[in-house]
């Protein structure tokens, strides 16, 4: 490694750690030892997916073999520390933007991101100078709802039901948004749609001046088959992904015929973004021939691309992507310690969180 504080070897700091699943702690972790392809870095603050997170620390997440104990978390903003000798494109003190990080010595890397210092391999460690630290560290969420928003065909104009209120979910529906969009976000959880809907409140004005109309929050525990009705979507960003929530509002989309399945059958074709995660080995849940005889569009995102990376950070740092009044922070101590309880529990009330780990 380059000149940098401190070294690595032996260093040991502070991490989430999951010893078995669902017995989650904080504690110190040792770095183990970095390659001359690697870069440590000072953890500022670690994003929290609640979503994917809790599947890895309950060990419900089947996308990867994951070894107990292990430190989660997969997104962090942080100061690089050292880089070593085949690294070109960063230098100690740049701000960065990390995702997965190397094992540690004492536990495997459930992506490694939430520990107050980590070594990350060159191709997953981003610029990130101007970007606010809340939301930036979250911008593998943030990409995965800009992604879906992204695969949505002629958006201007169109009525997007969101499906999901999470930090995947609220990106996706201001992404669209930005895409000119007219957007229905449906959730369950009182706190998050109440945020998610003073946050438009507040940005009325500048979503007038700019042509775009505020997100509509409706509570899908509630009568969410009459605002379906009403609403009449012309296309679906799902997160939830579950064959209950998929048949209740496929039968309000467009489609092709003028059968039984659609409660008010409307010709044309609409479009469905599948953008969560089904733990539990459930493979299933939508009806692929209702999904044909309907002529739906389907597509399935997941995962992130340095490009989609770079075309987030990009956004954060412009402003045109704005989440920090959503995100909860968690500082280091005991409220870290309470917190991670409820994301192993799945109590965790904010639209998103993080784990601040260091002052900038």
């Amino acid at each position: 490694m380059s000149a940098g504080e401190p070294g690595s070897r032996g260093m040991r700091a502070p991490a989430v750690l999951v010893e078995r699943p669902g017995e989650v702690t904080l504690t110190d972790v040792e770095l183990g030892e970095p390659g001359e392809g690697d870069v440590l870095i000072r953890t500022l603050v670690s994003g929290v997916s609640t979503g994917t997170d809790r599947w890895v620390v309950t060990g419900r997440f089947e996308w990867g073999a994951f070894e107990f104990p292990l430190v989660p978390g997969y997104q962090r903003i942080g100061v690089v520390a050292a880089i070593g000798e085949s690294v070109s494109s960063l230098s100690p003190g740049d701000v960065v933007f990390a995702t997965s990080s190397r094992d540690f010595v004492d536990a495997s890397a459930g992506w490694g991101a939430h520990a107050a210092w980590a070594i990350s391999p060159e191709a997953e460690v981003f610029p990130a100078q101007g970007v606010p630290a809340l939301s930036g560290s979250l911008a593998v969420s943030l990409q995965v709802g800009v992604n879906a928003a992204a695969r949505l065909v002629d958006p201007d104009g169109a009525r997007i039901l969101v499906v999901g209120d999470g930090i995947i979910g609220t990106s996706a529906a201001l992404a669209a948004q930005l895409r000119g969009a007219r957007v229905l976000l449906a959730g369950h959880r009182t706190q998050r749609l109440a945020a998610i809907a003073a946050s438009q409140r507040a940005a009325e004005a500048d979503l007038a001046r700019a042509g775009r109309s505020t997100i509509e929050c409706i509570n899908s525990h509630e009568d969410w088959a009459s605002h379906l009705a009403e609403w009449q979507p012309t296309s679906v960003i799902d997160t939830v992904q579950s064959a209950a929530v998929t048949s209740d509002y496929l039968r309000f989309l467009p489609c092709t015929w003028n059968g039984s399945a659609s409660v008010h059958p409307r010709h044309g074709s609409s479009q469905i973004v599948f953008a969560g995660h089904s733990p539990d080995g459930i493979t299933c849940w939508a009806d692929m021939a209702g999904l044909q005889q309907q002529e739906a569009t389907v597509h399935f995102v997941s995962g992130w691309t340095r490009t989609r990376m770079h075309n987030t950070l990009e956004l954060l740092r412009n402003g045109d992507l704005v989440v920090d009044s959503l995100i909860s922070e968690i500082a280091l101590g005991d409220s870290m310690t309470e917190f991670l309880g409820q994301l192993a529990d799945g109590s965790v009330a904010p639209v998103a969180a993080c784990l601040r780990w260091a002052d900038d």
